[in-house]
């Protein structure tokens, strides 16, 4: 892992603050990680949509939400490298898809480890460390020491925000609503069967907005636990201090 790249300042943090981290860094790259979800992942989400049934849009968000760790594992690439100065283009995304897809136990995410509450800040693991898969548990055990609780933590409130986001959405439609239309149609109950089909439209693409605004901060949120652990463990800050001093004394 080459530090003297890194585009962030290397000191341990407490948990908190790394969190913060997260959030600064889907605010500073929210355009390339905008086009990212625009050319990459949208794609998938509308073809769910078109192979799901048309006629009740719970089901297509349903498995749009269950793909998650597939779309999780995509924003992790591409801050990974923009982290360390490299911005990935769109050629580079889509020829890193296939060891996204077969080489960071995205069966097992899909799957076994679906409903973990620590699947963000476990993800750099499965898929930066380039560790077999019998030596990936311990790995996590060791990271996990100290930060299991916030991990668990930033996956609840990034799930209680997501729905806050939605009905947020859903209401300020609502306020902008003729009165006389508020009274007949119930814009938020997300679960309402609605004869008429462009509000089952309206409320999935509230429901997808939600998901994009909320998934790249819980993505990048664990990513920079990730990262205060290893600084904290390995001394990553202490580390970098050495190799600056280093190269003072070599151009010398």
């Amino acid at each position: 892992m080459q530090l003297d790249r890194i585009q962030v300042t290397v000191r341990p943090r407490n948990a908190w603050e790394s969190i913060d981290l997260g959030i600064t860094m889907v605010r500073h790259w929210w355009k390339p990680l905008s086009i990212i979800w625009l050319t990459l992942i949208m794609p998938i989400i509308l073809v769910t949509i078109l192979i799901t049934n048309i006629y009740d849009m719970n089901y297509p968000f349903l498995i749009i939400w269950w793909l998650k760790p597939l779309f999780d594992r995509i924003i992790l690439h591409f801050l990974s490298r923009a982290l360390f100065g490299e911005l990935p283009r769109l050629s580079h995304m889509l020829a890193a898809l296939p060891t996204l897809i077969f080489k960071t136990r995205l069966i097992l995410g899909l799957t076994l480890e679906r409903f973990s509450l620590t699947r963000s800040f476990c993800l750099p693991v499965y898929q930066l460390e380039d560790l077999k898969f019998s030596m990936q548990g311990k790995r996590v055990q060791i990271l996990l020491k100290g930060n299991m609780n916030i991990a668990q933590y930033l996956t609840v409130s990034c799930f209680a925000f997501q729905w806050v986001t939605y009905f947020s959405l859903l209401g300020i439609i609502y306020l902008l609503l003729p009165e006389a239309h508020q009274t007949d149609l119930d814009w938020l109950s997300p679960f309402q069967n609605d004869p008429i089909w462009w509000l089952d439209i309206g409320k999935l693409f509230f429901e997808i907005l939600a998901m994009i605004l909320i998934e790249s901060i819980y993505v990048a949120a664990g990513f920079a636990l990730y990262l205060n652990r290893r600084t904290h463990l390995e001394s990553w800050d202490i580390e970098l201090i050495f190799r600056q001093l280093a190269q003072r004394l070599l151009s010398k």
